[in-house]
């Protein structure tokens, strides 16, 4: 499992591509065009294809829904991932029908029965209420997701900003939610309630990691140039050191093999279960918070807006 970062410096995507990105495809996301014909307007990121964050040109550049951009930046072999051809090609689509003035659903998904609906959307409305698409999940794009996406992750944020009384960025917020969220998922391994698996190098298959290892072991989020963040697996009880962006202290010897593994899973419905994308009291009251940092004044009125999405 990637637990560090790379020497590459993240740059600022020159101001005219990024105008040019978000005005060919209005915010709409390639891959939400091509899998579900969906055309409606994303929450999401400028993602860099061939995942060089230092490489601004326009044709390497394309505008995200957050789930996909996840995705597409992730590198499980569960399942074989798109590729920078294959999403460049969806870009053009995408584009062209931009272009052509399409918005929305795609024109043909029509009712046959009036009040009755179709079995894709039937199948949309259950997508509605999910932020992860894969049977298995990494767990570091999972818990990414969490604090983007889920009821809890949206509330903890407008929770944070409501009681701040001086301005505080979007990397600020996530860097305290995120730290947050891996908690709660470590904790919850160790309670029994979410099944993590894990994959040794020389193996194909995934084991799953006992939660009373979970008493000597933790999950945090360090910062990516890639994904922006990714999962690192740290022992409790100890000093923790970096060398390098890699974990730089001694596991304990009941536990080393976990430190092996290259990559770890978790199951996306029990995740959701958890931690869902919908919940009427939390999200109310993360609608009450919002206002209380409205009115203070201190925040940037686009992250309020990104929270109430």
């Amino acid at each position: 499992m990637a637990t560090g970062t790379t020497k590459s410096r993240r740059k600022a995507v020159p101001s005219k591509n990024e105008t040019a990105v978000l005005t060919k495809s209005a915010r709409r996301c390639p891959l939400c065009f091509h899998l579900d014909g969906d055309l409606k307007q994303k929450v999401g990121q400028i993602a860099h294809l061939d995942g060089d964050p230092t490489h601004g040109a326009e044709d390497n550049l394309a505008w995200m829904c957050m789930p996909h951009h996840s995705e597409y930046d992730s590198r499980t072999s569960q399942h074989k991932n798109y590729t920078l051809a294959e999403v460049k090609e969806l870009r053009s689509r995408l584009c062209e029908a931009i272009a052509r003035g399409e918005r929305g659903a795609v024109p043909g998904r029509l009712l046959l029965i009036p009040g009755v609906p179709t079995k894709s959307e039937k199948r949309d409305a259950r997508e509605d209420d999910r932020y992860l698409f894969s049977t298995d999940t990494e767990v570091g794009s999972a818990i990414k997701m969490m604090a983007w996406a889920s009821a809890w992750g949206k509330w903890f944020s407008a929770q944070l900003l409501a009681n701040q009384d001086r301005p505080i960025d979007k990397e600020g917020v996530d860097r305290q939610v995120m730290q947050i969220a891996a908690s709660l998922v470590t904790d919850a391994a160790m309670d029994g309630k979410l099944e993590v698996r894990g994959r040794r190098p020389d193996s194909v298959s995934y084991e799953v990691i006992p939660r009373e290892a979970w008493r000597l072991i933790a999950l945090v989020m360090r910062p990516d140039l890639r994904s922006l963040w990714r999962a690192a697996v740290i022992p409790r009880g100890v000093p923790v050191s970096w060398d390098d962006g890699k974990l730089d202290t001694q596991p304990p010897s009941r536990v080393v093999h976990i430190f092996e593994y290259d990559s770890l899973i978790i199951d996306s419905r029990q995740f959701e279960e958890l931690w869902p994308k919908k919940d009427q009291a939390t999200d109310e009251e993360r609608e009450r918070l919002l206002q209380t940092a409205e009115h203070k004044g201190v925040v940037d009125h686009g992250i309020i807006v990104g929270l109430r999405e």
